[in-house]
């Protein structure tokens, strides 16, 4: 696999010398602007997951809302921590049915280009599972294959979580995610 990533970026970097430099950085913004990272708003994040799985039950439903500066913080914290994703700077914005991230891609080669993925959420038996979209290096659309080995991917680690409620219901509106769900027996 990192084979094929570096002849990818082998390419990418040909062509951006013979095409001019944009092509590595065609990245949408959030719609309101770059979301600043703050760890109070992932420490307000991790509380109110705390908070909805202590109110949930296996006859209660809980809600868990979070909003774009909140999960932009989480995951740029852990990134930095955990150094696993070669993604520096990530955004993470809500709207109406659709998460999108957006983040600059380094480590893998001899150049740093954007990362643009788009990706919706279904329910399936109580776990949420994720469908990519759209999935963009540069200017470059990531293969088919590329977006359905994405996806596996992210659905593997949503299974293996350790997941303590059944989830009822994910809603996704502009600058926000709902999560409702119900403790297991």
């Amino acid at each position: 696999m990192f084979r094929h990533l570096s002849t990818v970026f082998g390419l990418l970097t040909i062509l951006t010398l013979a095409c001019g430099s944009n092509l590595l950085s065609a990245k949408p913004t959030p719609p309101h602007g770059p979301i600043v990272v703050s760890e109070a708003a992932a420490d307000q994040l991790k509380q109110n997951a705390y908070q909805a799985l202590e109110e949930a039950t296996t006859s209660n439903e809980a809600q868990l809302r979070f909003n774009n500066e909140q999960v932009t913080s989480l995951v740029a914290l852990e990134l930095t921590r955990t150094g696993q994703i070669p993604i520096t700077n990530p955004q993470i914005w809500f709207t109406p049915n659709q998460i999108h991230l957006a983040g600059v891609a380094s480590g893998l080669g001899p150049i740093d280009a954007d990362v643009y993925i788009t990706a919706h959420l279904n329910l399936q038996d109580g776990k949420i599972i994720m469908a990519v979209d759209e999935a963009k290096l540069g200017a470059f659309d990531f293969p088919e294959t590329t977006l359905v080995s994405l996806t596996q991917t992210v659905n593997e680690a949503l299974a293996n979580a350790a997941w303590e409620i059944a989830i009822t219901q994910v809603q996704i509106v502009e600058g926000e995610m709902i999560v409702t769900g119900k403790r297991q027996p």
